[in-house]
């Protein structure tokens, strides 16, 4: 039944944006890529087990580019997007192509890479033991969750010493480089023991904990670090590990988890309004109202449509001889140490300066300067987002290409989850970065992968894993 919608409702959307075409009507754009949108979940509903990474990429999508102007439209009866009609016009374009586009790549891609049941019986490869390989990792997450803390704790000071808006502007760490590369590589850890199936306890120990540095992330003003950290353990990680479960298998999507979901989902929408709203607040004119922390939620998350509107409005203001797309491609390449041995080390610009927005290769950084170079400099700025990105770089072309390669990473993944421990590392370290794309960089999950850094913690790793090994044949042997 739900397949069958699906379909239905995909054929209504196209039809009503073809009309829109014909009549110049944005109000029926505006219902045709809503219908898309709900396709889509239909089509996630008909067989939630294997799309549910998809069914998560549409709710991050509506969260950050349609959220607002739903919201708007729904109390105000406008778009919540203060431009003229023909921009307005190609933004609901791009969002209804992006929209299709991801519909059509993960189903061709679905059928090249369907999850079948034999695959489930397929276990990672057995060069290694699971119980030392998750010992390794939990050895390094520890050492390197205590750098972590630091890491966090020193711009949470900073903050609650100056003001959310100076953390931007004026902060300089007086700790060494390498904490943020071990903050980087207890990510990395934590990704890799779980990627080892470990049971519900171990699991939850250090779940939480990574959370924990989320919510701790709170304190200088980042509510992106905890909200993806719940994304990806709560609303990916299970289903995947239920997915893939075994018979004999503890279940992880139960009853009890569902409930806590349902709670959870609503509390965390208020929360997080209301510490946008404290964050940035007088405290004595600060107020809050719990009944309209739903609506605030939608319209303070929603940014990506007018990312996308700023876009479209400066498309020939942009610095020449800067495809934005390869941003992480350029930084990775000019901070890695064989790149520095052959050309140098590259010029590099602060964020927040005239320099930084027009010499730099960040997307989010020339949007802001263009939209408002005086909130830029003194620390406000819009963010990004893939849509907007590979639109000013590629034109429809562009966000047709990045929905493409989303899908077929998205449907890669179901398949080939828990064939190997690194790579099914690898792969949940993806899922991280994608589902949070109509909020963030298109490409920004290739920094991390290929990253000095990422190396690093590969070797760390498997070192550990081998000193591990070597000291239980030792022992086995004495004995």
């Amino acid at each position: 039944m739900f397949k069958l919608f699906s379909w239905l409702s995909l054929v209504l959307s196209l039809v009503l944006w073809m009309i829109s075409a014909l009549l110049s009507n944005n109000t029926l754009l505006f219902c045709s890529f809503h219908i898309m949108w709900i396709s889509n979940l239909l089509y996630t509903m008909a067989s939630i087990q294997r799309r549910f990474i998809f069914g998560v990429f549409n709710l991050t999508f509506f969260l950050f580019v349609m959220g607002r102007m739903t919201i708007s439209f729904i109390f105000y009866k406008d778009f919540g997007l203060d431009y003229r009609f023909d921009i307005i016009s190609k933004v609901f374009s791009i969002i209804m192509l992006a929209l299709i586009s991801i519909r059509i790549f993960y189903s061709l891609f679905e059928k090249r890479y369907v999850v079948k049941s034999s695959i489930k019986r397929k276990t990672a490869n057995n060069y290694f033991d699971v119980s030392l390989l998750q010992k390794a990792c939990i050895y390094l997450y520890w050492i390197t969750f205590i750098f972590s803390v630091i890491y966090v704790l020193e711009r949470v000071l900073y903050v609650q010493a100056t003001s959310y808006t100076s953390y931007y502007t004026s902060f300089k760490t007086s700790l060494p480089s390498m904490f943020a590369k071990l903050y980087t590589m207890n990510e990395i850890f934590f990704f890799i023991y779980l990627a080892t199936n470990p049971r519900k306890k171990g699991f939850l120990i250090l779940g939480l904990s990574f959370l924990a540095i989320g919510a701790l992330s709170l304190g200088y003003g980042q509510r992106n670090p905890i909200a993806l950290r719940f994304c990806i353990l709560v609303l990916t990680y299970i289903p995947l590990r239920e997915l893939f479960r075994k018979q004999n298998e503890e279940k992880w999507v139960t009853k009890k988890y569902r409930f806590w979901l349902l709670v959870s989902v609503p509390l965390a929408m208020i929360f997080f309004t209301f510490w946008g709203s404290f964050r940035v607040a007088d405290n004595q004119n600060f107020s809050f109202n719990i009944g309209e922390a739903f609506l605030n939620f939608f319209d303070s998350q929603g940014n990506s449509a007018r990312i996308l509107a700023e876009t479209v409005l400066n498309i020939n203001s942009f610095p020449e001889n800067r495809i934005y797309t390869l941003g992480p491609i350029v930084e990775f390449l000019q901070n890695n140490i064989f790149y520095k041995a052959l050309f140098g080390s590259a010029i590099y610009y602060d964020g927040f300066t005239v320099e930084g927005a027009i010499e730099g290769w960040n997307f989010a950084d020339v949007i802001s300067y263009l939209y408002s170079p005086f909130h830029y400099l003194n620390g406000v700025g819009l963010g990004s987002t893939y849509l907007a990105e590979t639109f000013k770089d590629f034109g429809y072309m562009g966000v047709v290409m990045i929905s493409a390669i989303y899908m077929a990473i998205i449907s890669y993944i179901v398949k080939n989850y828990k064939r190997n421990y690194f790579v099914s590392g690898v792969v949940l370290i993806l899922i991280y970065d994608i589902i949070y794309a109509p909020r963030d960089s298109a490409l920004s999950f290739v920094g991390r992968i290929f990253s000095i850094t990422f190396l690093a913690s590969i070797v760390c790793v498997y070192l550990t894993y081998k000193y591990l090994e070597s000291r239980r044949i030792k022992v086995g042997a004495s004995k």
